[in-house]
């Protein structure tokens, strides 16, 4: 891979000047250097490298002089992660960084709220992606619009604590979407302090860009934050400020570290007291991890959301042993079934059926008030409680007390409230020590010396997080050897993306291929990072269970709708009709198909007769889980056979030989036989070719005229990156050879070459 070339492409596109702030979804790579650089000596060394002087450079802020950020300006980010790693990669090797962090797309889907869904109707959920419906149907629960507005407050013992304070004087630096206006929040919001880092122009308010995925959201988790509780959202903190800081446009972090990191970093600079963050991602950054720590060195209280929808993955920041935790649960003192657990988890706040301040684009209601739910809100719910806390000791009272234990304030506040938390009898393992309890906490004296608060115990992060152990493992590694830094950001992208393609649950026909390590992640040859390299070939075991209703439905009638010769069709099948056809002929009928089909496919095998009838088992026991409604027990083998059963049935394929099709392939489907009566079929089947890049299958294309092929959207993304920016928009295949093979078989040696992308809708 050319990083050269890449870069150049990218300044081709890019526009003339300095770029202001960190545009959400532009080209960027925060480089991290020894030591602080010379600017105009980082810029020639760069300008060389990349033979062009169209870029800006500028360090993420002045606290952190040693990391400056490399844009590219108005370059819409569309390159491949894979591609922008490696990149990354050259760039520490030509300019002697530590490490250089691409800001990347997130990989792993987390549903931080219920912003854009439908609470009446679980099957009705408005959502940019499949995937995220599919999520959000595992772990939502439904809306209850009559619940308690106070239960948070009396959840957490937060009454009690208003006896002592509510917050005045304490500061809350929010990085999030920013807030818009809205009646539970106006008089408590610090606009005047307020940034919006994404535009390098504002005071942080939040625009409600219907194209943005989150808008609204900061408004919501603010309110639950400092709301005075007039208009029917009681906060936690009512007299605390806060600061809004527009950092991010989705709270799916994994996309943007720079300007997270300066938004931790312009907290220090206005002398915040707690920092709230209700986003994260499964991702690493050494850029927000310097500036946490950055933060809590100057007596910060960083408080981040455990993460959502992913149940054993605690998310970043929030898993950063800089940062105070916080998981979600609900009235009855149980987890909320959509949040993270696992090791890094420090207590848990109220996160399900909240009453938030609600505005979304379009909307011009200021008063709107909805029930929600999200460790964003049990966040929120930590940062007010820390604030209460720092306000009722004094700034300086509670550094005074830090010092004297040899305890950064962060610390002390995490061993006290974790001393105080109330934990129900039947208290889940990786929840942290149990629900915060405000009061308590608040009636705890500060220590006087060393030992006065004890460490809270602590469980082991593989035994109920194994995928934030291997984040975690590899953050150490990288931490101990210098030679790992460079890679130990990619290393936790690629075992987030092996996590994501396990448990997708989708199952796609054709799916697009692994991303390729860097050469320096694969020439990496310390155990955890190999490790990551494994678990990223392979696919950790950690499946959620299918949605109760975004992907069951249609599999009953996908099954036992009639031969394609016949009238009825699965849409005028009932899913009870179904599940009892599937319990009686038909289903014996499709049993013997999946026996019949795969031992024509085994015919030449001599000794898999056992795998065989592994086989057939497996298809018979899917196929009585669909008859009995029994999807959501599915396990990812169980998923997989199901898929295969639905391609045997309904999907013909066709195999050929030296040109030649037959007619009798035992997965040709219930159409095949239609299909084979057409007599243009063969000369199609002739046209369809293996794409690959570097030798390595990325997926199919088709001739649609001579020199010309069509292929899928995701085929092409797969091959090719597309470079869009002021100066132009445009496809190179800057990551390999891309090519077409229209042989038989893989080593055929007949590849084609692609040259140029011709459109692409």
């Amino acid at each position: 891979m050319d990083a050269k070339r890449i870069l150049a492409l990218a300044a081709q596109a890019a526009g003339d000047g300095p770029v202001d702030g960190f545009p959400a979804r532009h080209l960027r790579f925060i480089l991290e250097y020894p030591s602080p650089p010379d600017e105009a000596a980082a810029r020639i060394a760069i300008a060389e490298f990349v033979g062009s002087t169209r870029f800006d450079l500028r360090p993420v802020h002045p606290l952190m002089p040693e990391f400056l950020v490399l844009q590219f300006a108005g370059v819409e980010r569309l390159i491949a992660a894979e591609t922008l790693y490696a990149v990354a990669n050259a760039l520490v090797d030509e300019l002697g960084l530590i490490s250089a962090e691409p800001d990347i797309t997130v990989g792993l889907v987390m549903v931080p709220n219920d912003d854009d869904a439908n609470d009446a109707d679980l099957g009705q959920i408005r959502t940019e992606s499949a995937v995220k419906s599919a999520f959000n149907a595992t772990c939502r629960v439904p809306a209850m619009p009559e619940i308690d507005p106070n239960w948070p407050v009396k959840s957490m013992r937060v009454d009690a604590a208003w006896v002592k304070t509510k917050g005045a004087g304490a500061v809350i630096v929010q990085a999030d979407t920013g807030i818009a206006t809205h009646q539970e929040l106006d008089d408590r919001v610090d606009h005047a302090r307020g940034r919006n880092l994404l535009s390098g122009a504002g005071n942080g308010r939040d625009p409600l860009d219907g194209d943005q995925k989150f808008a609204g959201h900061g408004t919501a988790t603010a309110s639950v934050t400092v709301s005075s509780g007039g208009g029917g959202v009681n906060g936690i903190a009512p007299e605390a400020r806060i600061v809004p800081v527009r950092c991010t446009e989705s709270v799916l972090i994994g996309t943007d570290p720079s300007p997270i990191a300066e938004a931790i970093a312009y907290a220090i600079e206005i002398e915040a007291d707690v920092i709230a963050m209700s986003i994260g991602g499964a991702f690493h950054s050494r850029a927000i991890s310097r500036a946490l720590k950055l933060a809590t060195a100057a007596g910060i209280i960083p408080v981040a959301a455990a993460g959502n929808c992913v149940h054993r993955i605690v998310a970043y920041p929030a898993r950063d042993s800089s940062v105070i935790c916080v998981a979600g649960v609900n009235i009855d003192d149980q987890p909320w079934r959509g949040t993270s657990i696992g090791a890094p988890v420090d207590v848990a706040a109220p996160g399900e059926n909240l009453h938030v301040a609600r505005r979304r684009p379009g909307d011009q209601t200021t008063d709107l008030v909805e029930v929600s739910q999200g460790t964003s809100y049990s966040a929120a719910c930590g940062a007010g409680v820390a604030a209460l806390w720092v306000a009722h000791w004094g700034r300086d009272a509670i550094r005074e007390a830090a010092d004297a234990a040899g305890l950064e304030v962060v610390e002390l506040f995490r061993r006290a409230v974790a001393a105080t938390a109330r934990k129900p009898a039947d208290w889940q393992a990786g929840m942290g020590a149990g629900i915060i309890d405000a009061g308590a906490l608040l009636s705890l004296p500060l220590p006087t010396g060393p030992g006065g608060l004890a460490v809270a115990e602590s469980v082991a992060l593989s035994d109920l997080d194994p995928l934030s152990a291997q984040f975690e493992a590899v953050a150490d590694a990288a931490a101990a050897d210098p030679d790992l830094r460079a890679v130990s950001a990619e290393a936790v992208h690629l075992v987030a993306d092996a996590w994501t393609r396990a448990n997708s649950l989708l199952l796609p026909l054709e799916s697009p291929r692994r991303p390729r390590p860097s050469p320096a992640l694969a020439a990496a040859s310390v155990a955890p990072v190999r490790a990551a390299l494994s678990l990223s070939a392979d696919g950790p075991d950690l499946a959620p269970p299918l949605p109760a209703q975004a992907g069951r439905a249609p599999y009953a009638r996908m099954l036992a709708a009639a031969e394609a010769t016949g009238l009825q069709s699965s849409g005028a099948i009932t899913d009870s009709d179904a599940r009892d056809m599937l319990r009686g002929d038909t289903g014996q009928q499709i049993r013997a198909r999946i026996e019949d089909t795969i031992d024509a496919l085994d015919s030449g095998a001599s000794d898999g007769s056992a795998d065989r009838q592994a086989v057939i088992n497996n298809a018979a026991r899917v196929i009585d889980r669909v008859a009995e409604d029994d999807l959501d027990q599915l396990t990812m083998d169980e998923r997989v056979t199901l898929e295969a059963i639905v391609r045997i049935k309904d999907r013909p394929a066709f195999a050929t030989r030296n040109g030649n099709i037959n007619p009798a392939d035992p997965l040709r489907g219930e159409w095949g036989s239609f299909l084979f009566e057409l007599d243009i079929v063969p000369a199609f089947a002739n046209s369809v070719g293996r794409i690959d890049l570097a030798g390595r299958q990325a997926g199919t294309g088709f001739v649609i005229a001579p020199g010309l092929i069509m292929t899928n959207r995701h085929v092409l993304e797969g091959i090719a990156d597309q470079y869009r920016g002021p100066q132009g928009d445009f496809w190179a295949f800057s990551r390999g050879d891309a090519t077409i093979d229209f042989a038989d078989r893989a080593d055929s040696g007949a590849a084609i070459a692609l040259t140029e992308v011709v459109m692409a809708g």
